[in-house]
């Protein structure tokens, strides 16, 4: 009985089929969306850094 009230206030019924809905166009919708989105490039690690900066000796300052 509360079923029946229930779809008297406008509820579907849960057994009840779905619509049928149009076919997504998926070959569409793919195409679209890679010209939109195009794949993002990784580039390859980076080698060895070399430090190429003049090595200076230190000393400490002395304070006379």
């Amino acid at each position: 009985m509360a079923k029946k009230a229930a779809l008297n206030e406008g509820e579907e019924d849960e057994d009840a089929e779905p619509e049928d809905r149009p076919e997504f166009p998926l070959e569409e919708f793919m195409t679209e969306f890679n010209t939109t989105h195009p794949e993002i490039e990784i580039p390859d690690q980076v080698k060895v850094d070399i430090d190429n900066d003049f090595d200076l000796p230190y000393s400490a300052p002395s304070f006379e």
